[in-house]
């Protein structure tokens, strides 16, 4: 089945997390990166740069079910390559912190491999500013669009 180009504006539920230090030096660990900047607790920790997407990847799991209603099977949707990501931060990510993030698919269009979906992640804050914005586009392979806007 194509994807709807109709699915544009489809948004998912708020996913909420509780960052901890734990969870941020984990991360950083993982990554093998032991800048005390993410490390140190005997000083104030951050994220690292990246870590946004371990709050992101629900939401983005989540759209999943935005293109099913969009006439995609599991097996188009599982044709899905991972093939941009822009992430713009607007303040550091400290540890105790309750964040929300929301995805938002915001172009649906056909290009030479298959579909294309741009999908824009918000995760805001408790005084619902802006912590951090991600613009991801999945392309789905051999997976035709149709306009039905």
């Amino acid at each position: 089945m194509p994807l709807r180009t109709s699915t544009q504006g489809a948004q998912t539920e708020m996913v909420e997390h509780t960052v901890d230090a734990r969870w941020l030096m984990a991360y950083a660990a993982s990554l093998n990166d032991l800048n005390p900047r993410f490390m140190d607790t005997t000083k104030a920790i951050v994220a690292h740069p990246v870590f946004p997407v371990c709050l992101e990847w629900p939401a983005i799991l989540a759209t999943r079910e935005a293109t099913r209603r969009a006439g995609m099977s599991d097996a188009e949707t599982a044709k899905g390559v991972h093939a941009t990501h822009d992430l713009h931060i607007y303040r550091p990510i400290e540890p105790d912190e309750c964040l929300r993030t929301q995805a938002t698919i915001i172009d649906v269009q056909g290009i030479r491999p298959g579909a294309a979906c741009v999908m824009r992640l918000d995760t805001w804050d408790e005084r619902n500013e802006l912590v951090c914005q991600t613009y991801q586009t999945s392309i789905y392979r051999g997976v035709e669009v149709e306009s039905d806007l």
